[in-house]
């Protein structure tokens, strides 16, 4: 018989065997990152398999976690679309579901500091350190005090267990199933100071929330059902007086939606709700989706350009909002064109003006003053009794001649935007 033969063979009678204390369970978690660091990266998935001293599996857990930022780090690793993150619950949701999972049982992981490390730092950004004297069993460590592979997959390989590569309910199965063959073999005296006890992690309610990925990734695909929606709205009704504050309710409750990248059924029942309490029209609702793109599309070709990282989320929005691929190419034209017609406006009220220039910008003096000659502006550097406008480099300018501009009552613009309004491309901001 080989050496590896012993693993693979779990009831050989010539094993030691070794019987576990009553009730002594193991939560086996594994997680997934958005990167490698426990303080600038952050939990996105975790999952918890929890089994007796036999090796039975008793329970199985496992969510998405939405870090805030939504930064998925390396999908093509992990395979977790950082749209999906959107959807799952944030590490403080699920702390008490963790804590419940973990406290009366020993910790174990494959690499066990890792997981821990990043769990602790998930806490402490809670305000709620853990202790640091924690209990666990690592399975990498034990494959290397008997001479086995470290890495998981190997190792799993040469035990003859299935894997499945990360996904962490999927990792901390492969996880489990290694721990088990490795029981017979382990002293449970030196396991049973490694119970976590009550008040190692800080007491907090669990909420019962969950996100699978499957589930996240249908709830973050865009789908055409607002356009469906509105079906369930009355006709236009030609003899009734619209509340044009009906617009404003729908369209602020339709930004909240929106900003998060996903709308839930909830979300969605709350828009249908909205309009109806308001008493909007299908016709009018239509016309609500055409305008909050219109507002999306103006502000995304505020610099006149539309980049393509832009064009794919006005592109998910019009998708949700029902709006063909033909119609957001035509929207996308209107809005252009709105965005010239503002040019030419601008230029031409501009012209003649007197328009003075302070603090530190995106231009120098000089190239303020080229430009200011391109469309007939009156160039000045200080608040005379003509002056039409101040033009600021930044918001936080504050001197003696703003000072005097406030006092006498003349607008002020930052300069970005006043190039903007000019149809200038300014450099983007970092």
């Amino acid at each position: 018989m080989g050496f590896l033969d012993r693993f693979r063979q779990p009831r050989q009678e010539t094993a030691p065997q070794r019987s576990a204390p009553p009730n002594f369970h193991f939560a086996v978690v594994d997680i997934e990152t958005s990167g490698l660091s426990p303080v600038a990266d952050r939990i996105i998935e975790i999952g918890v398999v929890i089994m007796d001293a036999s090796g039975q599996v008793l329970h199985e857990w496992e969510t998405l976690v939405n870090p805030g930022d939504r930064k998925a780090g390396a999908t093509s690793i992990h395979g977790i679309q950082a749209d999906w993150l959107a959807a799952a619950p944030t590490f403080g949701e699920i702390a008490g579901d963790l804590t419940e999972r973990l406290v009366g049982r020993v910790v174990v992981a494959h690499n066990v500091k890792f997981d821990l490390e990043f769990i602790e730092g998930e806490f402490r950004r809670l305000g709620h350190p853990i202790r640091s004297d924690l209990g666990y069993a690592c399975t990498m460590d034990l494959a290397n005090q008997m001479g086995l592979p470290r890495k998981l997959q190997r190792l799993a390989g040469e035990l003859g267990l299935p894997y499945y590569p990360h996904g962490a309910l999927d990792d901390a199965r492969v996880t489990a199933q290694v721990l088990t063959r490795f029981l017979r073999y382990i002293d449970n005296a030196s396991l049973a100071g490694a119970v976590l006890a009550p008040g190692s992690f800080p007491a907090s309610p669990p909420s019962g929330k969950v996100m699978h990925r499957k589930e996240a990734g249908t709830l973050t695909k865009p789908q055409s059902f607002l356009s469906d929606l509105i079906q369930e709205l009355p006709p236009f009704d030609v003899d009734k007086t619209h509340d044009p504050e009906a617009a404003a309710a729908y369209l602020t409750i339709l930004e909240e939606v929106m900003e998060d990248g996903y709308i839930s059924p909830e979300e969605r029942e709350k828009l249908i709700s909205t309009a109806q309490t308001w008493g909007l029209s299908r016709d009018e609702a239509d016309l609500l989706h055409r305008e909050f793109l219109d507002v999306l599309l103006d502000a995304a070709l505020a610099d006149r350009t539309l980049s393509k990282d832009e064009r794919e989320q006005i592109q998910k929005v019009a998708i949700w909002l029902g709006v063909e691929a033909g119609d957001l190419d035509l929207l996308i034209r209107q809005a252009r064109a709105r965005g010239r017609a503002q040019v030419d406006d601008a230029r031409a009220e501009m012209k003649g003006r007197v328009v003075t220039f302070t603090g530190r910008g995106i231009y120098s003096n000089s190239i303020r003053e080229g430009f200011c000659a391109k469309y007939g502006i009156v160039f000045t550097t200080s608040v005379g009794a003509t002056c039409d406008l101040l033009v600021i480099g930044s918001d936080e300018v504050e001197n003696a001649t703003v000072a005097k501009a406030r006092e006498r009552g003349i607008p002020m613009m930052v300069e970005r935007a006043f190039w903007y309004r000019l149809g200038e491309k300014v450099p983007k901001v970092d």
